[in-house]
């Protein structure tokens, strides 16, 4: 796991060791097995406390482990691009990061900004060849960037799939999906010629 405020990372392995890094030397930290493990809990709040008491938005995303450097580079520039500052929370041998986008809510703009910040970590994990979530899912906060990863033709066959076993549409309505259709919308097929198509495979 790492984590990393401001020009400081910090470092366990494997539960069993814990370091600081701070772009020169590694400092380690005297912990338990068990701080260590509730060490990725804490780090979270150590950096609302540290930071102003900001609210944060945190995000979701996956990249290939050879990225993360290229990542957190562009994160950078992004950060500077927003004017918002982000503390980067990641598990590091999976390549699952959870960036916490800093924002104020009493400043007009500065959630919009933080939204668009996160949307832009989203696709840069896509554009890396890492994928829009590691662990949290998709729901509504990424369904507008799913196009960003899938073509129509895999969101519809995602969704054919969903009714399937949901036909009402009752399961977490209004998720996942960038554009709603209708399960009988994505039932119809091409005839041609009046012949239907595999007439052997029963229809419902």
């Amino acid at each position: 796991m790492l984590s990393m405020i401001c020009d400081w990372i910090f470092f366990s392995f494997s539960n069993t060791s814990m370091y600081l890094y701070n772009s020169k030397r590694f400092f380690p930290v005297n912990a338990s097995r068990s701080s260590m493990v509730n060490g990725r809990r804490t780090m979270v709040f150590k950096i609302l406390f540290e930071i102003l008491f900001l609210k944060y938005f945190c995000m979701d995303g996956t990249i290939p482990r050879a990225k993360l450097p290229l990542v957190l580079h562009r994160m950078k520039d992004m950060a500077r691009k927003y004017s918002l500052r982000v503390a980067n929370v990641f598990h590091a041998g999976d390549g699952n990061l959870h960036p916490l986008i800093l924002y104020d809510a009493n400043k007009e703009g500065e959630l919009e900004r933080a939204e668009a910040f996160g949307a832009d970590i989203l696709r840069l994990c896509v554009e890396v060849g890492g994928v829009l979530t590691g662990e949290h899912g998709v729901g509504v906060e990424k369904r507008d960037l799913m196009g960003s990863m899938f073509s129509e033709t895999d969101l519809n066959q995602q969704q054919r799939v969903k009714c399937a076993f949901d036909p009402k549409g009752l399961l977490n309505p209004g998720k996942v999906f960038p554009t709603l259709h209708r399960c009988a919308e994505l039932g119809r097929m091409h005839i041609s010629g009046g012949k239907l198509p595999f007439p052997d495979i029963p229809r419902f």
